[in-house]
């Protein structure tokens, strides 16, 4: 079975973006931050942007066009 980590990085590695609501509801994981640092840690470049309204971030690997 596959951690979290993969499961997310895999997510990511598709080309999806991954917001909070998507981690927990998909993957069971309520500290995607945390994630996406351990990512990072393994040398990802990894994109985020605040999700309009919201305090929640939005991750990718790709830029986002603003």
């Amino acid at each position: 079975m596959a951690s979290k980590q993969d499961e997310i990085l895999s997510h990511l590695q598709m080309g999806f973006t991954i917001t909070p609501a998507v981690a927990a509801q998909d993957y069971n994981c309520f500290c995607l931050a945390a994630v996406i640092s351990k990512i990072e840690k393994k040398g990802h470049i990894v994109y985020r942007r605040v999700i309009d309204g919201t305090k929640s971030k939005e991750y990718s690997f790709t830029p986002f066009s603003e």
